[in-house]
């Protein structure tokens, strides 16, 4: 009987688009050795990589430079999972740190929980409601809002070196309506704004 938004996110290229520095920091703020992050970072930098097809391996390569930066730790890498883990834990903790979030609590509010954003690799999901509130709010309301906290994860994303893959992105309005005897139910329908996220200043609608 709680209004409230779900927005569904995915980061477009995830493990490719990991920077390196940001990495580094990321791996040393868990308590990941300075010595293991050293190595990493430097098999990053100094890798060569060559082509491989039905023909055979091919005789050129290409690596690192400071011209053209080869950026991620690769899609097929076995470290990748964990260094993302450790990357979207820091933006989790930044997001936290500034957004409203969602909260749930029992109805003697004797159990409480706080949620922010939900993440699986690189799809995450982000939450906002005002559970408290006697009267809730309306559907405008909560897409303003919703409409911030995304803001707020695309620019935390983007400084990381990711970025959203707007067309994958998408949002749910949960409002009640309720019959004419006082019994609730979920109201069905388009109801509210779309929600727009500024993005190289151009205005993108999911």
């Amino acid at each position: 009987m709680k209004s409230g938004i779900n927005y569904n996110l995915d980061a477009t290229s995830c493990y490719d688009r990991i920077l390196t520095s940001v990495a580094v920091l990321s791996c040393r703020r868990v308590g990941m050795d300075k010595n293991v992050v050293q190595v990493n970072a430097n098999t990053l930098e100094k890798a060569r990589f060559y082509l491989k097809t039905d023909l055979g391996i091919s005789e050129g390569s290409y690596s690192h430079s400071t011209a053209t930066p080869i950026h991620g730790t690769g899609q097929d890498s076995g470290n990748s999972p964990f260094i993302w883990y450790f990357v979207c834990s820091t933006l989790f903790d930044a997001l936290a740190s500034k957004a409203h979030g969602a909260k749930f609590t029992t109805y003697d509010q004797s159990q409480k929980v706080h949620v922010h954003m939900i993440g699986f690799v690189d799809n995450c999901t982000q939450r906002v409601n005002k559970f408290l509130n006697t009267t809730q709010p309306t559907s405008n309301e909560l897409v303003n809002l919703m409409t911030r906290e995304a803001q707020l994860w695309n620019n935390l994303l983007w400084a990381s070196g990711g970025a959203l893959e707007q067309q994958k992105c998408s949002f749910h309005l949960i409002q009640s309506a309720w019959t004419t005897d006082g019994h609730p139910f979920l109201q069905g329908g388009i109801s509210g704004d779309p929600i727009f996220i500024q993005h190289n200043g151009q205005p993108i609608p999911t």
